[in-house]
């Protein structure tokens, strides 16, 4: 199946490379990276589950990034995932609620969690450089998400982090309530309103409950 490629100038040193397969729009992405890269698109292979199947690759500068696709329909711990069954090295770390981060001496690599796909970058050499711009600009061209996607502060109690400005956050059905005790749920929705994906998430202040 047909990859298709397209680099767009944003003027300066910003540019931008869209990759969509023309039968599988939830694979599709688009992020920042400079001019003058290769970009290498072999034909799209729809990833088995539990697996991901390569969107493309860039060569320049002395370095190689490589992307790959998984999908789920549904929300995942993309970092475990990509230990667990693609044999990344660990530990590694989120960076908010969508880019997850594990580096080693050879490698860098992110994981970003894009509605019901999960996009896996490896960069090696110069492309070190660019990857977390490439992270952190990336999103899907599907439909699902705006034309771009901030990614703005989520605050719950004590926790404070990140999430993508496309999920709404509300008050979490309540199964129990107690002091230092918040749950919320974050919702994806569809530009017709249908519910792509949830996410429910549930912080304990120890200081309140065991202090």
């Amino acid at each position: 199946m047909q990859v298709n490629v397209v680099e767009v100038e944003r003027g300066g040193a910003d540019h931008e490379v869209r990759v969509a397969p023309e039968s599988e729009p939830l694979a599709s992405c688009a992020f920042r990276w400079p001019a003058g890269w290769t970009v290498d698109a072999p034909a799209w292979v729809p990833p088995d589950p539990l697996a991901a199947s390569t969107l493309c690759a860039l060569d320049g500068e002395d370095g190689r990034l490589d992307i790959q696709v998984a999908r789920f329909g549904m929300e995942v711990d993309g970092l475990t995932f990509a230990r667990e069954h693609l044999g990344w090295p660990g530990p590694g770390r989120w960076r908010g609620l969508t880019v997850a981060a594990v580096d080693t001496p050879a490698r860098a690599h992110r994981v970003v969690q894009v509605g019901p796909a999960l996009h896996l970058l490896t960069a090696t050499g110069g492309a070190r450089a660019h990857l977390d711009g490439a992270a952190a600009s990336l999103r899907s061209l599907s439909g699902l998400g705006p034309a771009a996607e901030p990614v703005v502060p989520l605050a719950l109690g004590p926790l404070r982090t990140l999430r993508a400005g496309a999920w709404t956050v509300d008050d979490a059905p309540a199964s129990r309530r107690a002091p230092g005790y918040v749950a919320r749920r974050l919702r994806l929705l569809t530009p017709r309103g249908d519910l792509a994906a949830w996410l429910s998430l549930e912080v304990v202040d120890r200081r309140v409950q065991w202090g």
